[in-house]
This record gives structure tokens, C-alpha cells and sequence, in this order.
């Protein structure tokens, strides 16, 4: 999740969803259905004890 986030992070066109499918040989199966990337940014900014004001934004 925290990879794909930020790539996601980095990439205008993404959408700013973070969705995980596993493919398969019968199909697909959805993992993550689609987390915001700006609430995981500053979920991830707190986990490490920072604000923007802190990391001016960078993980």
C-alpha cells in the first residue's frame, strides 16, 4: 500500500485512488477497493510524528 502510494503520490494521472486487484487464472480478486492517497499521506505523516509544517509535505 505505502509503494503504490507513492507512486500514486508522484503520478497526476492516477486519480489519487490506490486500488490493489490480484489477477489470477480464473480472474481477479479486488485487495484494496480504493484509499484516498491524501489520507494516507497524512496518516503516514503521523505515524512518523510529523505534520506538513514538519516535512513540508515529503515522506
Amino acid at each position: 500500500r505505502k509503494a503504490i502510494y507513492h507512486a500514486t503520490n508522484r503520478d497526476t494521472g492516477s486519480g489519487g485512488v490506490v486500488r490493489v486487484y490480484h489477477v489470477h487464472k480464473n480472474g481477479w480478486t479486488e485487495k484494496i477497493a480504493g484509499d484516498d492517497v491524501n489520507k494516507l499521506h497524512y496518516q503516514y505523516l503521523a505515524q512518523k510524528g510529523l505534520s506538513t509544517d514538519d516535512s513540508r509535505g515529503r515522506l
